[in-house]
């Protein structure tokens, strides 16, 4: 062996040995050391941490489904409120528009009546030179009130007078005819 074959067998046996050291090294744990713990503390703390605020949101989208769940029912209600007064309102106004149409019909009644008994006196004035044409009068003036259906129940709504008022024009209508037809019968 000489120098060399000496030289040779150190240097294969150190390399042997470092080789060894080496994966010896990557195969043997590592020792625990204060950051090595630290870490796992942080990490368990995170985790707590997280857990609880996982937790706190739950119940917030709890909570938030709730409320939103009473939102809806709220407005469900709210809702049922406006269709009642929407109803009310219709019957209100509907029942405004009927008065204001039987106001309506009462004032037209009222210038009928006014106007009839004004024909019923220029009738009888008519009567007096021209017998026969004041009886064609007459015949469309009772046209006229049975188109109108001039009766004094029209007037029950309205004053006792305004009912006699009616009263007296169609007792004086019925009288003043039944006068001149007998008249013209002679």
């Amino acid at each position: 062996m000489g120098f060399n074959g000496f030289r040779h067998s150190i240097s294969q046996l150190d390399i042997c040995s470092h080789l060894s050291n080496i994966v010896s090294n990557q195969t043997k744990r590592p020792k625990s050391s204060l950051t090595g713990i630290l870490d796992l503390s942080l990490d368990a703390y995170q985790t707590v941490k997280l857990r609880e605020q996982s937790s706190k949101i739950s119940e917030i989208g709890d909570a938030l489904a709730i409320t939103t769940a009473a939102n809806l029912y709220m407005l469900r209600e709210v809702d049922s409120a406006l269709r009642n007064l929407s109803e009310i309102s219709w019957e209100i106004s509907s029942h405004f528009e009927r008065e204001e149409g039987r106001e309506k019909f009462i004032a037209d009644m009222r210038i009928s009546l006014h106007t009839m008994n004004r024909t019923l006196n220029e009738i009888e004035r008519l009567y007096e030179s021209y017998p026969e044409f004041a009886l064609v009068q007459m015949d469309l003036l009772a046209d006229i009130i049975r188109e109108r259906d001039f009766r004094v129940e029209h007037f029950s709504r309205s004053s006792l007078e305004e009912m006699r008022a009616a009263q007296e024009f169609i007792d004086r209508f019925e009288k003043t005819r039944r006068a001149m037809l007998q008249k013209l019968e002679e």
